[in-house]
Order: structure tokens, then sequence, then C-alpha cells
């Protein structure tokens, strides 16, 4: 499948005015090498996360989730924001063999070349939204990817177009104190899945990362 970027464009996207740089496996990569970007000091590793544990650090079934969401769409679009080599992304594309998959990173990787399920999108994150049209995204989840950002609600704002009526994005983040500045954001409700103050109490545990669901409601 291809892979969306910066050079080299054989056909084009979701999004028609964009010129993205397309890589297809019969085909050698021509993508330029990348400068990796550090977020609070980290270089990012988690590379290679498969569904069984995106689910558990959410805390719940993506699959499920997924489907519910996409059960009545003609043309559902998911979307791994930071989808490292792919793993997770893949396993879904083989769940939803009608939908249409993308993995997005700044990286690339050699594991995107034999993929012949997934679209991946080797853009900046301040490009990658531009790939796709209004409202064409079901479910766009990211897996510590999101985390990287220096700014998410500002990142949040400018994916949100791209998102259908009743789309979601989900994502998790060591930031509780996020969720007052997301919910400044018009046109969304937002939550968090596995946090709660009486499980706090009851439990005495507090997990290393929230999972926000935010759904674009109008």
């Amino acid at each position: 499948m291809p892979v969306y970027g910066k050079r080299n464009s054989p056909r084009k996207p979701v999004y028609p005015k964009h010129t993205a740089t397309i890589f297809r496996p019969e085909l050698e990569s021509k993508t330029r090498p990348r400068t990796t970007r550090i977020f609070s000091g980290r270089q990012w590793s988690l590379v290679s996360s498969s569904l069984a544990r995106i689910s558990q650090t959410f805390g719940f079934d993506l699959v499920k989730a997924i489907r519910v969401r996409v059960q009545k769409s003609e043309k559902p679009v998911i979307v791994d924001y930071g989808c490292g080599k792919g793993t997770a992304i893949t396993e879904l594309a083989q769940a939803f063999p009608n939908a249409r998959c993308f993995g997005f990173s700044e990286e690339f990787y050699d594991e995107w070349k034999e993929n012949r399920n997934v679209e991946f999108v080797h853009e900046s994150s301040f490009d990658f939204p531009r790939l796709f049209g209004k409202k064409k995204i079901d479910y766009a989840y990211s897996h510590y990817g999101l985390s990287k950002s220096s700014n998410i609600p500002f990142d949040v704002k400018r994916l949100l177009p791209k998102m259908k009526i009743g789309g979601k994005i989900v994502f998790n983040s060591s930031d509780l104190e996020l969720l007052h500045d997301l919910r400044k954001i018009p046109g969304i409700q937002v939550k968090i899945v596995n946090y709660s103050k009486k499980r706090v109490i009851k439990e005495f545990h507090i997990p290393d990362s929230f999972c926000y669901v935010i759904t674009r409601i109008e």
C-alpha cells in the first residue's frame, strides 16, 4: 500500500488539493531522511504496540469500540496517529477489510514496504490533516502518539474538521489537566474513560496515562 509524504506522488489521497509523497510496495521508497522530533526530553520508542496492548492501556476493547462506530458507515476510515511500524493498524485492517486504514508517523519504517493492507503517511504532524477532506475520518486513535505534541489541544482542533459527525479521537496522555483545555473546544464531547475519583479512592491507583475520548457532535 502507498506511503504518503512530501515527494513523488503517483496518486493523491483523500484530500485532493495536497500533493503527497506516495510509497507503493512495488517501488523503492524515495522519502527523504527526517529528523527525529523529541518532546519532553524523550525519544519515541513504542513503535510496535499490538491492539491488545493498546486496549489494555486505554482501558477498553478498541476493536469493539471501532466496530460500534463504523458498522453503519459505508466507507469507514480509521487512522492510527503515531503508528510506528504499523502493528496495530494492520490488525485493524484485517478486522475491518472494508475500511480504509491509515497509519501516520513522522518517522519512516522499513516494515511499511511489505504491508499490503494499510496506507501509511510519512509527514509532519502539522501537515498530516491536509491529507483528508472534511468529515472523512470515522475513528482516529493514538497510543502515546499525540502525547508527543507540545500542544495537544491545537493538534486536536486541526484534526477535528476531518472527523465525521459522531467520529471519535481517542488518545492517552499523562496530563490530567488537559481535560480542562479540551473542554474549551466547541463542537465536541470529552471524557476520560479509565479514571474517576471514586476509582482512585477505592483502588488507591492512578493510571500511568489517562485515556481521552473526544466525540465530534457538530
